[in-house]
């Protein structure tokens, strides 16, 4: 089973990001292949990490190529 709740970065993996785009409605076909950590903060109660995204070649071009 796939976290409903992110805890770490290393959790944000290809699958849990193409299932959460699919039950969102922001990947109606293809997947996520690749996610890339470019910028993370650890605040105070909280990390912020800034996400760029690769997909397969049939993914909507308009899918989400930067995540926050």
């Amino acid at each position: 089973m796939l976290p409903e709740v992110i805890t770490s970065v290393e959790q944000v993996t290809p699958e849990w990001l193409t299932e959460t785009l699919r039950r969102n409605g922001f990947l109606g076909r293809g997947r996520a292949e690749g996610v890339s950590v470019k910028v993370t903060r650890v605040m105070t109660v909280s990390i912020v990490s800034r996400l760029e995204v690769s997909y397969s070649t049939d993914a909507p071009r308009d899918a989400p190529a930067r995540l926050f």
